[in-house]
């Protein structure tokens, strides 16, 4: 799926999976930021996000984070954070740091 329609109280816009950089769970809502420096706040889960997203472009890293591995440019394993093209660092799981790295295998191969 290349693009996701998104439903607000005035319009429902269309929005490219792609400009999609990280999705932030804010309770039982969601922020999406947009690699145009905008971002929208959704009243959907983050869990909906994760479903409805490609498995192979986005990874849930932590319990509050979705990212689209296309914006990743570096893990710090001291700071367990993953920095992204748009100059944020956003922390990942432990837990999640193996498949992280396996995944990103896949998609940036060596």
């Amino acid at each position: 799926m290349n693009r996701i329609i998104i439903n607000t109280i005035d319009c429902s816009l269309i929005i490219k999976t792609t400009t999609i950089i990280y999705c932030k769970a804010e309770g039982s809502y969601t922020r999406l930021v947009l690699n145009n420096s905008k971002d929208i706040l959704v009243t959907k889960n983050l869990s909906w996000f994760e479903n409805i997203l490609s498995s192979s472009t986005f990874i849930r890293i932590h319990r509050s984070f979705l990212v689209n591995l296309e914006y990743v440019t570096q893990i710090s394993h001291g700071k367990n954070t993953v920095g992204l093209t748009n100059g944020k660092n956003i922390p990942f799981s432990r837990y999640n740091l193996k498949q992280l790295i396996e995944v990103l295998d896949k998609v940036v191969p060596a």
